[in-house]
């Protein structure tokens, strides 16, 4: 009964990683080249906040790093929009790495329980 709900479980989290990525390229195809200045200077500030807490979460290690690889794809992405001119697009990608790296410092980890 609970491998069921477990493989179901999985079954929905794929889906809604598909939801996702279609979003992602919804997005992506939505974004204009170019933009004002202030929107590559946002956009580099959010990638450079987001590293920094993607490179954080990866010192503090444990149970959090399992998160890490998809927060650095996020950041990636974030650097191909930029580099393609997407500011805004960049911008969201940056904010996705950085929340998932966030999320990840907030997982308890057995070298952290006291």
């Amino acid at each position: 009964m609970r491998g069921q709900r477990v493989a179901r479980l999985e079954e929905d989290l794929e889906r809604l990683r598909a939801d996702l990525r279609h979003a992602e390229e919804a997005l992506v195809s939505l974004g204009s080249p170019g933009g004002a200045q202030q929107g590559r200077t946002d956009a580099v500030s959010a990638i450079a906040h987001a590293r920094s807490r993607i490179e954080l979460a990866a010192q503090v290690g444990g149970d959090s790093a399992q998160m890490l690889p998809e927060a650095r794809r996020s950041l990636l992405e974030a650097e191909r929009q930029l580099h393609g001119g997407r500011h805004q697009t960049a911008s969201y990608f940056a904010a996705r790495a950085r929340r998932m790296a966030e999320a990840a410092l907030r997982q308890p980890t057995l070298s952290r329980v006291p």
